[in-house]
């Protein structure tokens, strides 16, 4: 006796073959088309996207432990508003444990430690547009400094400033190179 399945052979049968087949051919295609979408958006979108970009010009002096040069910047606006003020934080002048001279205190003593630590001193600032000098401003710790704008940047614009500098490396004494004295220093 042969046994034959009705359900294959009846027409509607067919259709649930058809409409899952159909139905991951069309999602296939929407998702292939939203990936293509997400790609060109990110591509778009890393096009518009500017980053700050730095050019560093250095000249050391090992006999004199000095150095002197320049630096470049290319600052974008990220934020909402315009701003006509640039800072920038002069992490070698940052002295940690060590508060601020007091008004008045010795001025010989403090000569004597500031020998010993790096520093570096900002010269002059200008616009990198016009070679114009701007007007700066360094706080009075000497770890800030504030740069003037001729004009605002609008939010998303940019400017080019060119500052320059120099400074000083203390001598290392070969007993602050070892390992060990650079951990306890970190601790």
């Amino acid at each position: 006796m042969k046994r034959t399945n009705k359900f294959l052979h009846a027409p509607w049968s067919r259709l649930f073959l058809v409409v899952p087949l159909v139905a991951a051919i069309v999602s296939s295609q929407a998702a292939q088309k939203v990936q293509k979408q997400t790609q060109s958006a990110e591509r778009a979108e890393s096009k518009a996207v500017e980053r700050a970009k730095y050019q560093i010009n250095l000249k050391l002096d090992f006999d004199l432990r000095s150095y002197a040069g320049s630096e470049e910047v290319r600052w974008i606006n990220r934020g909402d508003r315009p701003t006509a003020a640039l800072y920038f934080h002069l992490y070698s002048n940052v002295r940690v444990g060590q508060p601020p001279p007091a008004p008045g205190s010795n001025s010989a003593a403090l000569v004597v430690s500031e020998a010993d630590e790096p520093r570096i001193e900002v010269t002059e600032v200008r616009s990198a547009a016009d070679n114009e000098q701007l007007t700066f401003v360094v706080d009075e710790q000497g770890t800030t400094l504030r740069v003037n704008l001729r004009e605002a940047v609008a939010p998303g614009g940019s400017a080019k400033v060119l500052i320059n500098f120099k400074g000083s490396v203390p001598e290392i004494d070969a007993e602050e190179t070892s390992i060990t004295t650079h951990v306890i220093k970190q601790v």
